[in-house]
């Protein structure tokens, strides 16, 4: 069920919307953790208990969870978290979040115990669903706790970022054909969002940006001019950030204004990248539209989608494309024809299809010919 923010959230008159401190974060996690649990969630790791005359039924962590904790985070008096949470410290619920993310599935097939009405007695989960479902959850509290926290798809919790700049975190970093500038870039968003983040985390990884800048400076000068370029070395440069010396700044308030060099790195990395993969792309355009043309990657583009939907890329092959600029269009005879191409699940398939050919930048439709009425003579 997708998170909705109610009346009082929005409007900010419900103080415990956002913002909220740490006693009822703790209480939020214990919900969260209840409602996952009743829904055998968590069976496949710790276990469950039969009523029936079964007894514990231990998960794969076997039936001592609390020392199976203890090995694992070196913290006591953690399990069970009923008993235990309202002594937490911050430390302990973030840590339990995410051990709770390593340990979490979502049961798929079971089988019902009448006995004394025991209930679902699972013997199958998917991990990947299981680890979704808590995620959303669980994010669903933490993005109101103080300034705002995230569980992302590694099962690290994250700072939020400052309000405005979220979306820079949210958006993946568009992937650049050379280099390590992801990797490099993707390291450094970590390092600075990492809790509690220190002035000097926060400065590696402004350095880690202006890092992966550098490993594409070739490539950005085709895209920016070269006042821009310049600028955003200097930034690096004159606030000692890289190559250290007496002529740097140093007095300035470092917890402002690396978090302002940071989001302008990130943002103009994201920035940058677009640019020469559109121009990258509009190249590739360019050599590979005469292909398409010749029927040489179209005629690939439709085994592929035969491969998925035989149907579907046969009657793909009854008709003529065009091309323009980076668009394909398939030249339906019938309104019909035209609306199963644009159906979701076959529009899915064909894409993935055109993109395994000619890579990103190229998108489809369909559209229905217009029919050529001859004139006939008329009798003398």
């Amino acid at each position: 069920m997708p998170t909705r923010r109610y009346y009082s959230s929005r409007t900010g008159t419900n103080p415990d919307a956002n913002g909220y401190n740490f006693t009822m974060l703790a209480e939020l996690f214990l919900i969260v953790y209840r409602e996952l649990n009743a829904k055998s969630f968590f069976d496949q790791n710790f276990g469950f208990e039969c009523i029936s005359g079964g007894g514990q039924i231990n998960g794969l962590v076997g039936g001592e969870i609390a020392q199976y904790i203890f090995r694992k985070l070196r913290k006591r008096a953690i399990w069970p978290i009923e008993e235990h949470y309202e002594k937490y410290s911050e430390d302990d619920i973030f840590d339990m979040i995410e051990f709770l993310y390593d340990h979490v599935s979502k049961p798929t097939k079971g089988s019902f115990d009448s006995d004394n009405d025991c209930g679902m007695h699972y013997y199958e989960f998917d991990v990947d669903e299981g680890r979704k479902s808590y995620r959303e959850d669980i994010n669903e509290i933490l993005g109101g706790y103080e300034d705002g926290y995230t569980l992302d798809e590694q099962g690290e919790i994250l700072a939020l970022g400052d309000k405005g700049f979220t979306q820079l975190f949210v958006s993946s970093l568009p992937k650049y054909k050379t280099g390590d500038v992801n990797e490099i870039a993707e390291r450094a968003i970590r390092k600075f969002r990492q809790q509690r983040s220190s002035v000097s985390d926060k400065r590696d990884a402004v350095h880690d940006l202006a890092d992966a800048f550098e490993s594409i400076k070739g490539d950005v000068a085709k895209v920016l001019n070269s006042k821009d370029e310049d600028a955003i070395f200097t930034i690096a440069n004159k606030f000692a950030i890289r190559h250290y010396d007496q002529k740097q700044l140093r007095e300035y308030d470092q917890d402002i204004w690396l978090n302002w060099m940071f989001y302008f790195y990130l943002a103009t990395l994201h920035a940058s990248i677009r640019l020469l993969n559109r121009k990258n792309s509009k190249a590739a355009l360019a050599s590979a539209a005469p292909q398409i043309q010749d029927n040489l990657a179209w005629n690939r583009i439709i085994k592929r989608v035969r491969l998925s939907n035989n149907s579907l890329g046969a009657l793909m092959g009854m008709y003529n494309v065009e091309i323009s600029e980076n668009t394909i269009t398939i030249l339906s005879r019938f309104n019909f024809h035209r609306d199963l191409f644009l159906k979701p699940i076959n529009q899915k398939l064909i894409n993935e299809a055109i993109f395994a050919e000619l890579g990103a930048g190229w998108s489809y439709k369909s559209k229905t010919q217009e029919r050529v009425v001859k004139e006939t003579p008329e009798e003398v």
